[in-house]
């Protein structure tokens, strides 16, 4: 707990550094900029019913990595986004009348992102912002657990759209620290060995707080 608070505090502290501090630093036209720190991806999750099963349901769990992103300005407000990360794990879990079973599996992937974002005020030390495009859901593994263990789960890649709002605030000419919320809009199929696939919606809120550091 203590160690908690010593970190929220040392967050507090550079934050109200940059917002105190009158010299304006600015991420403009040429700069690159990286960020990278936690990230979550917490899904809005919900599926199809299971066919043969009334009223079962699957829903995806939460997870979280190592997020990296990039920016290139290519005007002093406008920028091309790029999002990676580190894999992301998330479980599978039974829902609806199949909520008794728990974890029934898991699969890892990535969301690379690539956004055009605005950013507001450019020549502050504030610099909120607003984003939009497109996201690839790129599964990289399945497995089954529980009831489903032996089987073959099946998870399909997919594209879904995003945006974007966030806020970076410049501890001096060269570091940020950065507050970022996407939602993603994202469905996917998944079936377990040769049976009918069922239709998953994932739709998930991305969150990351992020240092970064402008070239």
């Amino acid at each position: 707990m203590k160690m908690f608070k010593f970190r929220s505090l040392s967050l507090i502290t550079l934050l109200t550094l940059a917002i105190v501090n009158t010299t304006a630093y600015a991420a403009e036209k040429g700069d690159w900029v990286v960020r990278a720190g936690p990230t979550t991806v917490a899904p809005n999750s919900d599926s199809s019913e299971v066919p043969g099963v009334p009223g079962a349901t699957v829903e995806v769990g939460d997870a979280t990595a190592l997020g990296i992103n990039f920016d290139y300005f290519f005007t002093d407000n406008w920028a091309i986004d790029v999002l990676l990360a580190t894999p992301f794990t998330h479980d599978i879990n039974g829902a609806g009348t199949a909520s008794s079973l728990g974890k029934i599996g898991e699969i890892t992937m990535l969301p690379p992102t690539v956004n055009a974002k605005y950013q507001f005020m450019p020549k502050s030390k504030i610099h909120p912002y607003v984003g939009a495009g497109l996201t690839y859901f790129l599964v990289l593994d399945e497995s089954t657990s529980g009831a489903l263990s032996g089987s073959s789960l099946n998870v399909d890649n997919a594209l879904g759209y995003d945006v974007q709002a966030g806020v970076d605030f410049m501890l001096n000419k060269n570091w940020l620290i950065n507050l970022d919320v996407r939602y993603v809009s994202l469905s996917t199929d998944a079936s377990v060995d040769s049976g009918p696939s069922i239709d998953v919606t994932v739709d998930p809120w991305v969150y990351t707080l992020a240092v970064g550091y402008v070239f």
